[in-house]
């Protein structure tokens, strides 16, 4: 370990030499005590993996003890399962996340990390994807869904529409008639734009593409706005009554259905539907449900818990929900129903203003996230005295301005992986800490963390020499608060290696390299400590865009400056 003095003096060096260091401004001798021993503040966290719920009050006692004395100052307490259950399925699931016997565990830990000085966060779901059995199909992620009929006019329409494709849940949205009389007109890149589709799992999105028209002010196979008819009032209990004009119409019916998107690793007795996040009824009712109880238990143990938690959004797109219309008006200022024939990818009076909609509708649901969702989690959590850092900002194309919603966060969190030659092996793949720290310099907050390292396997193959060089990367990017990715706890009767998350770089006393590790964190906490001290001084302000969705990515990828 000793060649770790030198990255070090160098950057303590680095840092003396700027102004502005934050609290310690003209106090080096406290500056440097507090580098010799950091405080709790700077020290690395856990990512404390409850696997399967399969965790005994020694194991805890064991994990938070061992955590104490080789330099952690928290950890986020995650249930979760995992992708590949070879192993798991031999042993028995430990008790329902939420149930009282896991709500007893749940207080032994608050009691434990009471006695050693750890704070702790706590993810309010089993697995990610936020959610799980007590979230309603009505409740979950959703969809705009149309059908579509042709009718020959002048005659009287007295019938049925036939129902959007739907799955788990439908509701009516409205029923339009439009014109048949020409070609439709397709937009370009419809699928991205009107977020049908998303822009991949990882890496640099072709955000391009949202700003890419067909040819603007152009007439051919678009429809006149003034020229669609709302039919709403003649659509009763599924029967559509109207006396057709003449000529040859469309009629559309617009629903919204469940995505059908469910929870992903949660332990085995947790899996349900995915909560909707632009519905605020949606998310109360799963936080009264679910996370009060386990709030009211922790608070009634002890003090150690701080923060509530959710993971990275990883569920693809939404575009529409309850209330959507009302919501739009408010933020848009115009009804969106007239427009809504530009979601069958029809062009609407032209091609500007149907891809003026489309940005419209993408900042709209953007909106609806962050405040009926992550506004209205920290409100909840603030009534209670905790905070929040959920993984809001993606980085998995979530349809979101990332800087708004990671400014919503108590202090922003984003993630990194480790390299790998079989899995997220270019740059733009694995290191997603910029954005964080974007948030907190433009919105004036101390502490930027991040997940990691992350790896998939193979599992075990890392040590603190291959892992330093990424570690250093992500402390430059901006990055002062590491959660290490990841932290299982085993029980003893699983013995070594103990049972293990799928993904993660393992550091837990299983580990061989545990025993070891101490000056390698010690590394970390003054890295944490020195980088969270200053205050941040930067030359360049790039603005990147007003679309949704919009992400920071490297800052290697700006390649437009002199």
């Amino acid at each position: 370990m000793h060649n770790l003095n030198f990255p070090l003096l160098f950057v303590i060096f680095l840092l003396l030499t700027c102004s502005c260091a934050r609290n310690y401004s003209g106090d080096n001798e406290l500056l440097f005590e507090r580098f010799n021993d950091p405080p709790d503040s700077s020290k690395i966290w856990a990512y404390w993996w409850w696997h399967n719920s399969m965790v005994t009050r020694e194991a805890i006692t064991r994990d938070l003890a061992e955590m104490r004395n080789k330099g952690y100052g928290g950890a986020i307490i995650f249930d979760a399962a995992s992708s590949s259950y070879s192993t798991i399925l031999k042993n028995k699931p430990g008790p329902a996340f939420g149930s009282d016997e896991w709500k007893d565990l749940l207080a032994h830990t608050i009691r434990e990390a009471d006695s050693l000085g750890i704070e702790l966060s706590l993810s309010i779901s089993s697995g990610w994807n936020l959610g799980g059995p007590q979230v309603l199909p009505s409740e979950s992620q959703k969809k705009l869904v149309y059908s579509e009929i042709e009718v020959q006019g002048p005659s009287f329409y007295d019938d049925s529409l036939p129902v959007p494709e739907h799955r788990l849940f439908y509701k009516d949205i409205t029923v339009q008639a439009i014109p048949d009389n020409q070609p439709v007109q397709d937009i370009k890149y419809f699928t991205e734009k009107s977020l049908n589709g998303h822009f991949g799992a990882r890496g640099i999105y072709p955000l391009y593409k949202l700003r890419e028209l067909n040819h603007a002010g152009s007439t051919k196979g678009t429809v006149s706005s003034d020229s669609i008819v709302d039919l709403g009032f003649h659509f009763v209990n599924g029967i559509l009554s109207w006396d057709i004009p003449p000529g040859r119409w469309k009629i559309i019916r617009y629903g919204m259905t469940s995505k059908g998107v469910y929870t992903s690793t949660s332990s085995d007795n947790a899996t349900g539907l995915s909560l909707d996040h632009m519905s605020k009824d949606a998310f109360r009712n799963y936080f009264t449900t679910v996370v009060v109880p386990l709030i009211e238990t922790a608070q009634s143990a002890g003090n150690s818990l701080k923060y509530l938690y959710s993971d990275s959004w990883e569920m693809g797109t939404i575009n529409w929900t309850q209330d959507f219309e009302d919501f739009f008006k408010e933020k848009r200022s115009y009804n969106p129903l007239p427009y809504l024939a530009v979601m069958t990818n029809r062009v609407v009076d032209n091609i500007e203003v149907s891809n003026r909609f489309l940005y419209d509708l993408r900042k709209t649901v953007s909106d609806a996230v962050y405040e009926s969702h992550y506004v209205y989690f920290k409100k909840l959590a603030k009534e209670y005295g905790l905070g929040i850092h959920p993984e809001s900002g993606g980085p998995h194309s979530a349809p979101v301005d990332a800087i708004k919603i990671m400014s919503n966060n108590d202090f922003p969190m984003g993630e990194f992986w480790a390299r790998n030659d079989n899995h997220r092996i270019a740059d733009e793949e694995r290191l997603y800490v910029k954005q964080s720290a974007s948030v907190a310099h433009v919105y004036g907050k101390r502490i930027v963390a991040a997940e990691g390292p992350t790896t998939i396997g193979p599992h075990w193959e890392r040590a603190p020499g291959d892992l330093k060089g990424v570690i250093d990367r992500v402390f430059c990017s901006g990055m002062n608060r590491l959660v290490w990715h990841t932290f299982t706890c085993s029980p003893q009767k699983f013995g070594k290696p103990g049972i293990e998350y799928f993904a993660g770089t393992h550091l837990n006393p299983n580990v061989t390299w545990w025993e070891e590790s101490t000056a390698f964190i010690k590394y970390i906490n003054r890295c944490a400590f020195l980088l969270s001290s200053g205050k941040q001084v930067a030359d360049i302000l790039i603005y990147y865009g007003d679309d949704v969705p919009n992400f920071v990515f490297l800052s290697e990828q700006v390649d437009s400056l002199p």
